[in-house]
């Protein structure tokens, strides 16, 4: 955290103010960005967000479960924040003894949860909640509810770089710059 940190803190000496923060779900982002701005909205990205149940649950989950949990979150930019908050609690409702199951592990003489993936990309999609829809609630802001246009900005910009695949690092970063101050041409 300590590059974000210092960024942000560069941000702050400079005076820039920002309306709103998109970020990806990167861990430890959000938590910084409360500590640091905390008035200033956090829209979580949603595509980044389903991406990450799919991490957990892989496209084609073989169980049930987890092929309503995964239903839910690809469905997730077409849902309100209640409309998700209700699929949510009733898919917990439904499942919550399958994904309390615990298995015992003799060779580390213990128990784990049996379902850890599936209880993980539900937690993900549970405790983010809060941060999926905030677009909606500052609609004034035009806060946008992807990191879409964020993303395709520095990939045009890593293209223009790779270019000069030969250059030494910091002629590398000093292109960047050029680019970053003086827009993409």
């Amino acid at each position: 955290m300590g590059h974000y940190e210092a960024l942000l803190s560069d941000l702050k000496t400079l005076g820039i103010q920002a309306k709103a923060f998109v970020i990806d779900g990167r861990r430890g982002v959000r938590q910084l960005l409360l500590k640091m701005f905390p008035k200033i909205p956090i829209q979580l990205c949603q595509f980044h967000a389903a991406q990450t149940v799919t991490k957990y649950l892989t496209k084609k989950p073989k169980l049930e479960a987890g092929k309503q949990l995964l239903k839910i979150a690809l469905d997730l930019k077409s849902s309100g924040k209640f409309r998700l908050a209700r699929k949510i609690k009733k898919w917990q409702r439904r499942w919550n003894n399958f994904l309390n199951e615990r298995t015992s592990d003799e060779s580390k003489r213990g128990w784990h949860f049996t379902h850890r993936k599936l209880r993980s990309a539900h937690r993900s999609l549970a405790v983010n909640l809060r941060w999926l829809f905030t677009y909606r609630k500052y609609p004034e802001l035009e806060i946008p509810n992807t990191t879409n246009s964020c993303d395709g900005y520095f990939a045009h910009l890593k293209q223009k770089v790779k270019i000069h695949r030969g250059l030494r690092a910091h002629r590398r970063n000093k292109m960047a710059d050029y680019f970053l101050e003086n827009g993409l041409k």
